[in-house]
């Protein structure tokens, strides 16, 4: 695992995102956020906070993996020409 994702590093929490996919044919979705030291604790820690279900997938990724194409704030036009 790379130092990106902070195995070595418990003082130090990372945030990272939580989805899921309840059936099979449902979109995955993004259930929450959570804190954790590093890759193994977030697993761990999002298995025990969304285990309430028995979901057919349940992913994690750190919240800083993610690209912005934009953001609300952003002036953006998206379309067709």
């Amino acid at each position: 695992m790379s130092k990106k994702h902070n195995r070595g590093n418990p003082g130090r929490k990372n945030i990272y995102e939580v989805f899921g996919r309840w059936k099979h044919n449902d979109a995955l979705a993004h259930l929450g956020s959570l804190e954790a030291a590093n890759i193994d604790l977030a697993r761990a820690r999002a298995i025990m906070l969304y285990s309430e279900r028995s979901w057919v997938e349940l992913c994690i990724a750190p919240a800083g993996s993610f690209i912005k194409l934009f953001a609300h704030e952003d002036e953006v036009t998206l379309g067709f020409a």
